[in-house]
């Protein structure tokens, strides 16, 4: 018998020890039960085929389980028990099980029930038994998963069964009839939860629709009765509740995702149109929503950047919607206070297009602009107009931390790292050799680290003279030569304008 061999019948005989009326000395039985169970995990883990069968295995699981959940504790659980190695253990053995045998244990009459049970042990290994579902729609026909969607928009119920839960959603909404399930057949449960607007329901839905969306094969299981918020749905939620505003911009920020990753999702720009002028009148309006720019001004920013990179097939309608929204609403200029923020997160290219006179007479290389040198590096047009104000002095004239900054996002691009390394040697100098800017910063060290080794990647050729001295550096880095340095600029220690 191998080793592996001798732990599961262990487990085996401990399991049917403790479910059994005799059991002494519960403590130290349920002790080594959780020691046993470690190291079976342990020994399995590294194999990608069982040698022996898992059915008695899995039965006494699903005995411990049941032991538990028929347990007087309010909790329904076995005290000092290890149950979040026991559900790793169920995980490990049905990833080396196949689907049919794991269903001759746990039979769908068991899942249901496990599911119901309001146990938490029992709740959560019946949704990892779910999610490994094989075939992905095995249960589309049943009821479990009216039972999961009860369970995912009750308020009471814990949120590591939500988690796993979630695990279900991202596993098996490739599905299309598990997406008719829960589309069609429980379209009034959605409806309901959508227009109660209460937080903890709403956000779940937010987050299942989004899985659905990412999913979706066809425009044609797009509903949007249950997709789309109306304007005067978000303006209550505005109103009433800003962390669910909150939520519902990041709901719609990542259909651009969608948009931008996809074309077959094109079409979701007519529904999105209304939203994307609607979160700019409201942000032309910020002083009738003092809680606008306190509590989202980052995630309508976030907003905004993702219209200004909306896909086209076409230079003018590729800048159009975001153009419209910048007329009426943002008016990007330089008395815009807030300017910095939208020259840091617009696309360059429309600043390129636009606003070339803003990027030649207000922008200039300081730690507080800093954000905005990184933005126009995106683009190989706006970084051209910037190389000018990126000269030695400038660069040098930041505290070293910022210099580090740029720098990273100056390696990331060919035409930059072009200039770095052929019209800036004293910036490539200072990078290289520190004797005198000692570091020691853990975010200094990591961006340096990150920059020398982004170099070092570069050819010889491309290197020309900085190759030797970067190897070198280089070396050091790797071996965490001088680690006790600390991060000095060479020509100013403060933030300078």
């Amino acid at each position: 018998m191998t080793e592996i061999e001798e732990l599961i019948r262990k487990f085996n005989d401990l399991v049917a020890n403790l479910v059994s009326k005799n059991a002494n000395d519960v403590d130290k039985l349920v002790e080594k039960l959780n020691t046993t169970i470690t190291q079976c995990s342990l020994q399995l883990n590294v194999l990608t085929k069982i040698p022996f069968s898992t059915e008695q295995t899995l039965l006494s699981i699903k005995k411990l389980l049941l032991f538990s959940s028929s347990l007087s504790s309010s909790s329904s659980t076995i005290e000092n028990l290890d149950y979040d190695t026991l559900s790793e253990f169920l995980n490990i053995l049905i990833n080396l099980t196949s689907f049919e045998d794991i269903l001759k244990i746990f039979n769908i009459g068991d899942l249901q029930m496990a599911l119901k049970s309001g146990t938490v042990p029992l709740i959560q290994s019946a949704c990892l038994i779910i999610s490994n579902s094989y075939p992905k729609g095995i249960f589309a026909s049943t009821i479990i998963f009216d039972i999961l969607l009860d369970l995912y928009f009750n308020e009471d119920i814990s949120i590591s069964i939500i988690n796993e839960i979630d695990k279900i959603w991202v596993r098996l909404l490739s599905d299309q009839l598990i997406r008719d399930n829960i589309l069609k057949n429980n379209y009034k449960l959605l409806e309901v939860i959508k227009k109660n607007l209460k937080p903890t329901p709403t956000v779940r839905l937010l987050n299942l629709l989004n899985i659905l969306l990412e999913n979706m094969h066809s425009q044609n299981e797009f509903n949007s009765n249950i997709f789309i918020f109306s304007n005067d749905t978000i303006l209550k939620i505005l109103h009433d509740d800003i962390l669910l505003f909150l939520h519902i911009i990041k709901y719609y920020s990542e259909w651009f995702t969608y948009i931008r990753n996809n074309q077959n999702y094109y079409w979701l720009l007519e529904y999105l149109k209304p939203i994307i002028f609607l979160m700019g009148s409201i942000f032309d309006q910020r002083d009738q929503y003092p809680d606008l720019i306190y509590f989202a001004k980052i995630p309508v920013f976030k907003f905004f950047q993702e219209v200004s990179y909306l896909p086209s097939s076409s230079i003018e309608s590729d800048m159009q919607i975001f153009k419209d929204l910048d007329e009426k609403y943002l008016h990007v200029s330089i008395e815009n206070e807030f300017i910095n923020d939208y020259l840091s997160f617009i696309n360059p290219d429309y600043l390129y297009r636009f606003y070339r006179s803003i990027i030649d007479n207000y922008v200039v290389l300081t730690a507080t602009q800093l954000p905005i040198f990184r933005n126009l590096i995106l683009s190989k047009s706006t970084f051209e107009l910037i190389q000018n104000k990126l000269d030695a002095e400038s660069i040098l004239s930041l505290p070293y931390l910022e210099q580090m900054v740029l720098l990273e996002k100056m390696t990331k691009y060919e035409y930059s790292i072009n200039y770095l390394i052929y019209q800036l040697p004293k910036v490539m100098t200072n990078l290289i050799d520190n004797n005198d800017n000692h570091i020691k910063e853990p975010e200094t060290v990591q961006l340096r680290s990150e920059i020398i080794d982004a170099l070092i990647k570069l050819s010889p050729e491309v290197l020309n003279v900085w190759y030797k001295p970067l190897k070198a550096e280089y070396v050091k880095v790797c071996n965490n030569v001088d680690t006790n340095r600390v991060a000095q600029p060479i020509v100013a220690s403060s933030f300078s304008q």
